[in-house]
C-alpha cells in the first residue's frame, strides 16, 4: 500500500484508513479520534461560526492537529473518509447527516484538495430517488474542478427533472466567476478547455432569460473573450429586452443601467464589423460541435 500522508494514513480506493501496526499509529490514535469528533461538532456550528471560518480558512480541528504535530495533509484524508463512508450511505442516512456532508464538502474546497474531486462531484449530485442537493457542494467542487467541470455543469442544463432554476441558475453563476479566475492564470495546455467555456457561455446567453444572471454572464464573456464585446451575439442578446422586444425579458433598473451601456458599446461598431463567433473556425461554427 502506498503511503499519501503523514501519522499512517494509507488510500484505499475512495477511503482512508490508519495503518495497522504503524509505530507511529499509537500516539495518535486518540487524536486522530479527537479529530473526527471536533470535525462533526464544527459541522454543526452556528452558520455565523461556519462562515467566518470560510473566510478566514480557520478551522478548530486543523489547530488542534497543529498543536499535537499532526499534518493536514492527515486531517484531509480523515475528513474524505468520513466523507466517502456519509455518502456510501442509505438516502435516510445521507438526510440524518446532511449538515456534515456539506460542511466537509466545503472544508475539502476551501483547502483545495484535489484527491477529493470525486467525493465533491458525488456530493454535488442529486440522484433521482434521493433528491438531495446543496449549492455549497457545488460551490466547492466547481471551485476546485475549474474549467473540468465544464461537463458537471452542462449535465445539470440537460437535466431539468432533477435540478430547478435556481439550482442551474447558481451553477452556471459560479461556474461563469470560475472561468473568469481561470483565464487570469490560464495554464499551457489549457486553452482547449477555456475555449469550450467560452462557447458554452455564449450559448447560453441565447437561452437564459434572467437578466440578473445575464448580466453577470455578460460580465465573464467581456473579461474573457474581448471580440465579445462588440460582437453578433452581444446585439442579438440585448434585442431580447423590453422594451426594444415587448415580449421580451424585463429588467430591474440595474440590469437596464447595464446593458444600456452594452448597446452603446455594441453601436459603435458597424453591423459588417462585429464579431460572428458562429462564423468557420468561430466558438460556435457547428462544425466545430459536430468534431468534439
Amino acid at each position: 500500500m502506498k503511503k499519501t500522508v503523514q501519522i499512517g494514513i494509507t488510500v484505499i480506493g475512495m477511503a482512508f484508513f490508519p495503518m495497522r501496526g504503524s509505530t507511529e499509529e499509537a500516539p495518535y490514535t486518540g487524536k486522530l479520534a479527537e479529530i473526527k469528533e471536533i470535525i462533526r461538532q464544527t459541522a454543526h456550528a452556528d452558520y455565523s461560526n461556519l462562515d467566518k471560518m470560510y473566510r478566514e480558512n480557520s478551522f478548530p480541528f486543523l489547530d488542534f492537529a497543529t498543536s499535537n504535530g499532526i499534518s493536514t495533509n492527515t486531517v484531509t484524508a480523515i475528513a474524505m473518509n468520513m466523507l466517502a463512508e456519509a455518502l456510501a450511505g442509505s438516502e435516510k442516512q445521507i438526510a440524518k447527516n446532511y449538515d456534515e456532508i456539506i460542511f466537509l464538502a466545503t472544508f475539502l474546497g476551501c483547502l483545495d484538495v484535489k484527491g477529493a474531486l470525486p467525493l465533491l462531484r458525488k456530493a454535488a449530485i442529486r440522484t433521482i430517488s434521493g433528491g438531495l442537493i446543496s449549492i455549497e457542494a457545488v460551490h466547492a467542487y466547481i471551485s476546485l474542478a475549474g474549467l473540468d467541470a465544464l461537463d458537471f455543469v452542462e449535465m445539470m442544463l440537460n437535466d431539468e427533472q432533477n435540478y430547478n432554476r435556481g439550482e442551474r441558475e447558481y451553477t452556471y453563476r459560479t461556474f461563469a466567476k470560475r472561468v473568469e479566475e481561470e483565464h487570469k492564470r490560464l495554464r499551457h495546455g489549457d486553452e482547449g478547455k477555456m475555449r469550450d467555456a467560452q462557447a458554452f457561455l455564449l450559448r447560453l446567453i441565447q437561452t437564459e432569460k434572467d437578466g440578473d444572471l445575464l448580466r453577470r454572464l455578460d460580465n465573464t464573456l467581456c473579461a474573457v473573450l474581448p471580440e465579445y464585446g462588440t460582437s453578433a451575439q452581444r446585439g442579438e442578446l440585448i434585442s431580447r429586452f423590453k422594451p426594444t422586444s415587448p415580449s421580451g425579458i424585463a429588467l430591474t433598473s440595474l440590469e437596464s443601467e447595464h446593458f444600456r451601456k452594452a448597446k452603446a458599446a455594441v453601436d459603435k461598431a458597424p453591423e459588417n464589423q462585429r464579431k460572428d463567433f458562429r462564423a468557420k473556425g468561430e466558438l460556435l461554427d457547428p462544425e466545430r460541435e459536430k468534431g468534439k
